[in-house]
């Protein structure tokens, strides 16, 4: 059995690895590396960072966390855009003049509309990325109602009950 020294020291680690490290070596690889990363590392630890920091408002749910929760999600949301903001960088998006961009700007604005699901259209992803952007438009489509959910659980918690 574990004790309560042990427990605490994973969950420092835990929480160190996905919400302090993972968010940092992701904005590193889009804003310091010159050479592409395995997407698939990056794309997993990014998963990681997305269900642990839902697991707890599900799971945990008579504990009244809220600010905690909600800046987790963020973290969850910056991880996610940055991540797909670095495999674009690698992978080239389509500018509106037809050339194909690896500029760390162009890629984050790329992420977020992709994210969001606007689709303007002014930046499109190059044939290497296409399944990314499409992968990334799903899971904005699940992150942004899951996340509202969330919060609005968290809140509806949080009310004193009525007898």
């Amino acid at each position: 059995m574990f004790s309560k020294v042990g427990w605490g020291l994973l969950w420092v680690f835990g929480f160190t690895i996905n919400f302090i490290y993972f968010p940092l070596f992701a904005t590193a690889q889009l804003f310091i590396t010159q050479e592409d990363s395995n997407v698939y590392f990056m794309l997993t630890g990014s998963l990681i960072v997305f269900i642990t920091s839902f697991m707890n408002i599900f799971t945990r749910h008579h504990e009244f966390k809220l600010w905690s929760q909600f800046l987790k999600m963020v973290v969850a949301l910056y991880t996610g855009i940055i991540t797909f903001a670095a495999i674009y960088r690698f992978g080239g998006v389509i500018t509106p003049e037809g050339n194909v961009s690896h500029d760390v700007y162009d890629s984050i604005y790329f992420s977020i509309v992709t994210w969001t699901t606007l689709g303007y259209g002014d930046f499109q992803p190059s044939e290497s990325i296409r399944i990314w952007a499409g992968a990334q438009a799903m899971l904005g489509t699940l992150f942004t109602p899951l996340f509202l959910a969330a919060i609005l659980f968290s809140f509806e918690l949080s009310k004193p009950k009525k007898i």
